[in-house]
Parts: C-alpha cells; structure tokens; sequence
C-alpha cells in the first residue's frame, strides 16, 4: 500500500535546488575567470621562511684557515636566512662532472649572523676526499649554491643538558663549537663552555685569533689547547683523554664531542671512565666508513665485488653498477641521478629508500633507521652497502 506525501511549495522549491546543485557548482566553476587567488598568513609565511627545503646563497668572502678556507655564504637577495641553534649543520649541493652530490658543513657563524643573511662554514682541503677537494680548488667568491635549511640536533637543549658543557674537538671538528661560541657571546645561548681542542702544532689551530678573542669578552668560555706534535708551554701535551677531561670539567657537566672518525672511536671507549649518564654524552654525526674490512660483522667476501642494481623513481628506471666497498648512495649520484640527502651519516632520514629486492649492510655505528624501516625494508642509502643485485625504489628529489 502506497502512501501519499504532500509536499508544500517551499520544499518542492528546496527539492529541487538540491537535483540541480551538481548542474549550478559546474556552471559557476566553469565560469570562474582562473586568476590565481592570492592569500598571505603572517605565521605561515614566516614558518615557510624559517622551514625553506632549499636556499639560494652567493660566496662573499673566502677567508684562509691553514690548510682550510671559511667560505661565507650570503642570501642572494640579502634577506635574512633562516635562524638556526648554534651547532647546527647546512648541506651544500655540487655538480662535479656527471655527478650531482652534497655534503653537510656544520655552520662555524653566529646564530645572529643568520639575521644579516649569511651563514659562514669551513672546508678543509682533504685529498682523498672527492667534494671537499673540488670544493676547496674552486669556489671562488660570487659563485652560487643551493643549500638546505640548517639541520641537526648537536646543539645544547636546556631541558636536557647540563648547564656546563665540556666540547671536545679534534681538527675541523671545532666549527660547531665555534658558533656555540659564539651564540653565547652574543647572549643568545646560556651556557658555560669548556673547549679542550686537539691540534697537532700550534699554528695549525683553526681560528685560534677568534678563540683568543672570545676569552677576552666573555667569562663563560673556556679554552684548553692540546697539541698532538710539540710542546709549548701553556699548552697540553698528548691527546684528549677522560684524565684530561676530570682535570678541566666541574662536578656537574655534558661532553659535546665532533672530530675524525679515529677520534670519535677512541672518545667512545674512554669516554666510559667518566660514568657519565647517556643523556650527558653527545656526539656530532659520525661520516660513514668505507673500511669495512675492520668492521667484524661484515661479510668479507663481498668486499671487492660489484652488483647490478635497478633504481626505480616514480616513472623513471635506471640501471646502474654499485660497488660493494661504497655506500649506494655514492653509486646513484655517480650515475648523475638526482636524489635527496643531506647528512650523509644514515641520520637525517632525506634519501630513505625501499629495497625492492636484494640485500644489504647497514653499519651499527650508523644504525639510525627506525624499526619499522628495518621491519619493512627501508635502508638510508648514504649509510648502507650492497650485499647483492639490487632493486631500489628511491625517493624524487623534489
């Protein structure tokens, strides 16, 4: 049995809008002029300054440090860059040949300094190196780059460290600490800092004008040299140790130590005689080792061998040979194909990449996936070697 609804004018009249609804939203879209509607929110667009994927900077000034050079950066058009914690890293990307690469450089400026728009960093002259080399022959200032927005987390955190901080650092391991140097100088951190810096002779101690300096403007700084090579009074001797670290540090402190790979090695085991909790021991990004023969858990007939490997990029497929003794990362910026990466240490997480088939060795020392990665088969590339032929579905740069 059918029932009869009455339906008053009013709601036929609403019935019918809402038939028509789909017919009129196409006509006013089609009618739309296409001018592109423009809206500005203060804090996002000042979140989007401060969080930028990549930044323009010039070269306006190269300044000799012994066997290095600072290169300061500037922002093309002179705007302020993006502000960052003292200790923080840039990566800076280069085409050498075929290859498109990049390569973290801790920033050695002032926080402030990110203000007025440049960045300065320190690029040491490493022969067996393959960018540092090419990037120290050839910069020349007016020359421009594409940066990252500075990245990391080697900076002190008040919730966690302690409020005195005693910086080891080896060489070219100095320049975080230059800039944590320099941000409390400025008064924009608050902390005390004690830096024992291992050089090998006395005039080859990066910045050592600067430090003098700083010691005369600010009481917070402390400044112990040591010196590998001679003997100089009012110098230590030998190499950085836990003795040498209980004969300088308070009762209360957190290590901050950034060096060589040899130094981060010996730091990590005597570093343990301090009885030191986890939270108080800090360590900058260790670079990723190709001696993988004194690494006991890897496979050492694999060594000398080279792979095949199918790199998959959204719609795009590449072939491509990667060596056993090089992390993946090298041999798919060898091959001239564009990935992301910045800390090139297995950290950062940028060039985070399926395997599709094959295997793979991950170094312990730069195990930073997490377990899900791990469970599901995402390696970082930059911090992991083939163990076989490869599938690989990487990440597009953009």
């Amino acid at each position: 049995m059918s029932k009869k609804i009455k339906v008053g004018k009013n709601s036929y009249l609403d019935m019918l809008k809402f038939k028509n609804l789909g017919k009129t939203r196409d006509k006013v879209i089609d009618e739309y002029c296409g001018d592109k509607v423009f809206y500005s929110d203060p804090i996002s667009d000042k979140a989007e300054h401060l969080h930028q994927d990549s930044l323009k900077v010039r070269v306006t000034d190269i300044i000799p440090r012994y066997d290095a050079k600072e290169y300061v950066l500037s922002n093309i058009d002179n705007s302020p860059l993006p502000y960052f914690r003292a200790g923080s890293y840039i990566s800076i990307k280069t085409k050498i040949g075929d290859t498109i690469t990049s390569r973290p450089y801790s920033i050695c400026s002032s926080p402030k300094e990110a203000l007025n728009g440049k960045y300065s960093i320190m690029i040491e002259d490493y022969p067996a190196g393959f960018v540092a080399p090419y990037l120290y022959k050839n910069i020349q200032i007016g020359d421009e780059f594409t940066i990252s927005s500075p990245m990391g987390t080697f900076y002190y955190e008040p919730l966690r460290d302690e409020k005195h901080v005693v910086a080891l650092a080896g060489g070219s391991g100095v320049t975080p600490f230059i800039s944590m140097a320099y941000a409390i100088r400025d008064e924009i951190e608050d902390f005390e800092l004690t830096l024992i810096y291992g050089s090998r002779t006395r005039d080859s101690i990066y910045f050592k004008d600067e430090l003098d300096e700083l010691l005369n403007v600010t009481n917070k700084v402390k400044i112990i040299h040591v010196l590998s090579d001679e003997k100089i009074d009012g110098y230590e001797y030998g190499f950085i140790t836990s003795d040498l670290i209980k004969k300088y540090a308070s009762d209360n402190y957190s290590v901050f130590a950034c060096g060589p790979g040899s130094f981060y090695s010996f730091m990590k085991e005597d570093i343990k005689k301090l009885n030191l909790k986890k939270k108080q021991i800090r360590f900058e990004m260790e670079a990723v080792s190709r001696d993988l023969a004194s690494d006991i858990n890897y496979p050492q007939e694999k060594k000398n061998m080279v792979f095949n490997a199918v790199i998959k990029q959204r719609d795009k497929e590449y072939k491509i040979a990667v060596r056993a003794d090089e992390p993946i990362l090298c041999a798919i910026e060898r091959a001239g194909i564009k990935i992301p990466s910045s800390c090139r240490s297995g950290v950062c997480g940028w060039c985070r990449t399926r395997v599709v088939e094959g295997n793979t060795y991950n170094p312990e020392k730069n195990e930073n996936r997490r377990k899900g990665d791990v469970i599901l088969g995402y390696i970082h590339p930059c911090a992991s070697f083939a163990l076989s032929d490869l599938v690989l579905d990487i990440p597009n740069e953009d």
